[in-house]
């Protein structure tokens, strides 16, 4: 007969440490994942302004008087903010003195065609999809 004894307390201690440590680096990697991809947004947003581009990369609506679009005096590209929330929410935003403005640009209005600037799409998806996977396989 075999016989095999275990020193309980001893083995709980050791099974305790290692799920503190493993949620600590869960943790760690999450808040991690969450700045990178809240700043890959803000980057996106600013590229497509600077370029003048809708946020599926296609160019948008030239204006009527001609000029550069997004891109006038630079105070919308300016107002794009990125924000920690909490320890795992991170908010990018346009700041409130351009806000009004990207609106209307983002959903058009009855004199102006809709210019969105900004928003999810299949590559963002596929960005963060990476980034998480860069950040969860690393050691």
């Amino acid at each position: 007969m075999i016989n095999i004894s275990i020193n309980s307390e001893s083995t709980f201690q050791n099974i305790d440490k290692s799920i503190d440590d493993t949620a600590k680096n869960i943790d760690k990697k999450l808040r991690e994942a969450k700045n990178k991809v809240a700043e890959m947004i803000k980057e996106s947003i600013e590229q497509n302004l600077y370029s003048g581009l809708d946020y599926f990369g296609n160019a948008v609506a030239p204006k009527k008087k001609g000029g550069r679009i997004f891109f006038e005096s630079g105070e919308l590209f300016k107002s794009v903010f990125n924000q920690d929330v909490s320890a795992f929410l991170s908010t990018v935003y346009i700041g409130t003195a351009r806000d009004v403005i990207a609106g209307y640009l983002t959903n058009g209005t009855e004199n102006m065609v809709a210019r969105p600037f900004w928003g999810l799409n299949k590559n963002i998806d596929d960005k963060v999809e990476k980034i998480v996977e860069e950040i969860f396989n690393k050691k």
